[in-house]
């Protein structure tokens, strides 16, 4: 064969291989080229609905990027004669799967389509679940006085191997997950979306509805992250922490501030004491502050306070060691869409107790820090020309109530009392399903 025609069949044999798209749902090999969704029928919780294969670029401005296939479901609405704009839906994390049921309302069914897109980094052709970092959790070397330089050179570690891997993490960020979004508005040519998110989604929203605002017709927002509220103030957690003890005081017929001198006994026994076999110092608080994710949970870790200060500790142990047998796992997608640039939270005064303490070593885990999002006057100007509506949770210590209204651009907001970051889906889902009834038909 001469080596024009052997050259020419080398080159549509690698763009034939190169544009098989293994299809996430059905496993079959498809054909198919950036810019495309292919879809196959199927159903989604009883449902009839659209499984897709997003074929998108790692970087779509670079058309010798690679590829990235991202998983779609798109479940559809009941009656095609009274048919609006789709709703996205976009969960929280960041780390966990966008493809999960929690934010799904069957009701948004009566007149919308809803899509569900995986989140990039963390579903589709390409998962980066590099565990540096989480490693760096469970380090033997780790304590109070060296966290930051670990978690700090985990984070430059992670950067380095993706780096020598050829993988480019300005690809794998909260703008670049805003982007997909908008690509697949575009494909699908949807005139304009809504919007339906939670916890971290909704900092993805924000973005979205700030680079896209005359695209978007209604953003909901549940638990929601306000522009510029990264740090997780102690003594706004403080106030939530009193909140949770007086509601348990109240059932248990306990004096005032009774369970809140458990608790805070029982931190700085914990805190005191780096030495401790059972209970690591930084792995406590992380433990403890994720406790009053839930109504429940927080009754049931000042319930263990209270027995742990009569010298019977079992009931904070199991509890303790029950959180990191099921702690999630944290993908690289969790630093790449979450962090930027290494960002650690610097602290410059003395911690003034255990609970300065203990919030420190949070907000070096779990606080978020985003260049685009930090850019909170861009957020209100854009954010201010949308419907936007909040549901926040009155016991909400992820997203305190004082700083989203120093923020909120919301034309609705509604407080939910009693509830929780994710008790909006389990003890008040019912509430929350009467509002998202009423905001989408």
């Amino acid at each position: 064969m001469p080596k024009q025609k052997l050259l020419a069949f080398l080159i549509l044999i690698n763009q034939v291989v190169s544009a098989q798209i293994y299809h996430f749902e059905t496993g079959k090999i498809l054909s198919g080229k950036p810019g495309q969704i292919i879809w196959n029928s199927g159903i989604y919780e009883g449902f009839s609905a659209d499984y897709g294969s997003f074929i998108t670029l790692e970087n779509p401005g670079n058309s010798h990027s690679k590829e990235l296939v991202l998983p779609l479901i798109r479940i559809k609405a009941l009656q095609d004669d009274s048919l609006k704009e789709p709703v996205f839906l976009l969960h929280g994390g960041p780390g966990e799967k966008n493809l999960q049921s929690v934010l799904f309302f069957p009701q948004l069914l009566i007149n919308h389509d809803v899509i569900l897109m995986g989140y990039r980094g963390v579903e589709g052709s390409r998962v980066l679940d590099d565990t540096y970092y989480k490693d760096a959790l469970f380090s033997d070397s780790l304590n109070l006085t060296n966290y930051q330089t670990v978690f700090t050179s985990a984070f430059v570690r992670t950067m380095h191997y993706y780096q020598q891997t050829g993988i480019n993490v300005s690809n794998y960020s909260i703008e670049q997950v805003a982007n997909d979004l908008e690509q697949i508005r575009q494909i699908e040519n949807y005139d304009t979306i809504s919007l339906l998110s939670f916890s971290f989604g909704t900092m993805i929203a924000q973005t979205y509805a700030t680079k896209f605002s005359h695209r978007v017709k209604t953003n909901v927002q549940i638990g929601v992250r306000a522009p510029n509220d990264f740090i997780i103030n102690n003594q706004t957690f403080k106030k939530q922490l009193v909140k949770f003890c007086a509601y348990h005081d109240s059932l248990k017929g306990l004096s005032k501030g009774a369970s809140k001198l458990d608790l805070d006994w029982m931190l700085e026994q914990v805190l005191g004491s780096q030495s401790d076999e059972v209970f690591h110092p930084i792995r406590f608080c992380l433990f403890f502050y994720s406790q009053f994710y839930t109504l429940e949970n927080g009754m049931i870790l000042i319930d263990a306070a209270q027995t742990y200060r009569n010298n019977k500790p079992k009931k904070l142990v199991d509890l303790y060691t029950s959180f990191y047998k099921f702690y999630p796992n944290m993908l690289l997608g969790d630093l790449l869409l979450k962090k930027q640039n290494g960002y650690i939270y610097s602290y410059r005064h003395k911690p003034a107790d255990a609970i300065d303490s203990l919030i420190l070593i949070v907000n070096n885990w779990y606080t978020p820090y985003n260049t685009l999002f930090n850019q909170s006057k861009d957020f209100l100007v854009q954010n201010s020309l949308i419907e936007t509506i909040t549901i926040y949770g009155a016991m909400d210590v992820a997203t305190p109530l004082s700083k989203l209204q120093e923020n909120t651009t919301c034309t609705r907001f509604y407080i939910i009392p009693d509830c929780g970051h994710l008790d909006f889906f389990y003890s008040k889902k019912k509430e929350v399903n009467k509002l998202i009834d009423s905001f989408f038909n």
